[in-house]
């Protein structure tokens, strides 16, 4: 999961600059809810990994995307 979270990290903060915030947040979270959908239907531990990997790449992108809109809409 944490190597996922290192790649969304950097994949969502410059999609997040260059296609909008909102959508990038959208596609995030479809991307974290496929992987753990397919971990909950996985058949063996290679899968798992691949899953877990996939989810982590969309949980860190809207982490790191939620914080940017909150200091956005929240800052002075």
């Amino acid at each position: 999961m944490f190597f996922g979270s290192i790649i969304g990290c950097l994949f969502f903060s410059y999609i997040g600059d260059a296609k909008g915030r909102r959508d990038t947040l959208r596609f995030a979270w479809g991307i974290t809810t496929l992987g753990i959908v397919a971990i909950s239907f996985t058949f063996n531990m290679y899968w798992y990994i691949v899953f877990n990997i996939i989810a982590g790449f969309g949980v860190n992108g809207a982490f790191n995307v939620c914080f940017v809109i909150l200091n956005e809409t929240a800052g002075s």
